[in-house]
Formats: C-alpha cells, sequence, structure tokens
C-alpha cells in the first residue's frame, strides 16, 4: 500500500515537473549549445544533438507520467 502511494506521488511530481519547466529545461539546452559553438572541442554529433527542440517531447512525457498517475 506504501509503495503504491510513493509511486503515485513521484509520478505526480515528476509529470508536473517536466510540463512547468519544460521550458526552462530548453532554454538551458539552447544556452548550451550556444557556448557548445564557440569551442574547437565540441563534436558534430553533439552539436547536433544539443541543437533540437525538446520542449513539446518533455511536456508529452510529463503528460504521459500524470496519466499513469490516474
Amino acid at each position: 500500500m506504501i509503495i503504491n502511494l510513493v509511486i503515485a506521488v513521484v509520478l505526480l511530481a515528476t509529470g508536473l515537473w517536466c510540463l512547468l519547466y519544460a521550458e526552462r529545461i530548453q532554454v538551458r539546452i539552447t544556452a548550451y549549445h550556444e557556448d557548445l559553438k564557440r569551442t574547437e572541442r565540441a563534436s558534430p554529433l553533439f552539436l547536433h544533438v544539443t541543437s533540437r527542440n525538446y520542449e513539446l517531447p518533455i511536456r508529452a512525457l510529463g503528460f504521459l507520467l500524470i496519466l499513469l498517475f490516474l
């Protein structure tokens, strides 16, 4: 019983966190990408990965976690 409650709270908290902070996470990824572009040691693959927009998938993950909570 307690384990189910803990799992439910973790799902809800993580889902809400993803929904509410997706934009901030994307801003940090974009800022990191801009900093990486100015260095010579950044690999092209890593630059490609950090240049993507991850806001929608993060929000979708948050929505899915909240659905799992219900």
